[in-house]
């Protein structure tokens, strides 16, 4: 999109009136193809500059991390969305972790090692901790202006 943008702006001279989503189309069109260029030249044994070859490195290693997306783990985000308040509860009342584990996998039918839910719900409580240290005003405040 990047590229695409940089076509747009060398070639916005070139651009015919009422023809608007056909140019940004035909520089998508352009730019995929400079992109694919780019991809196969070292295949194709072309000489890159070293500008070029700067660039196919940065879009190689961009396509990687975006591959590594932060995702969260399934069983942390359900332990996050639909077992955290039940665990506090669970632990001030008294249960251990592993009486825990087996009360979620008795009552709820979801195997998750006790090990595992100590770990997560002490990440959880410290990310909620950090959260509570932010002090937000009153809705009241807001609307009446106070501050």
């Amino acid at each position: 999109m990047k590229l695409q943008g940089d076509f747009v702006k060398q070639l916005r001279t070139k651009q015919k009136a009422g023809a608007k989503s056909e140019f940004f189309c035909a520089v998508l069109v352009l730019a995929i193809k400079k992109m694919r260029w780019l991809e196969q030249a070292p295949s194709q044994k072309i000489a890159l500059t070293s500008d070029e070859a700067q660039k196919l490195r940065a879009m190689r290693v961009a396509r990687i991390k975006t591959r590594h997306r932060d995702k969260e783990a399934p069983q942390k985000a359900l332990i996050r969305v639909r077992y955290y308040e039940e665990i506090k509860q669970l632990r001030s009342d008294g249960l251990s972790w592993r009486d825990v584990s087996e009360y979620i996998q008795k009552h709820h039918k979801k195997t998750i090692s006790w090990t595992y839910l100590q770990r997560v719900y002490a990440a959880l409580t410290a990310e909620k901790g950090s959260l509570d240290i932010i002090e937000l005003p009153e809705p009241a405040e807001v609307i009446n202006g106070d501050n």
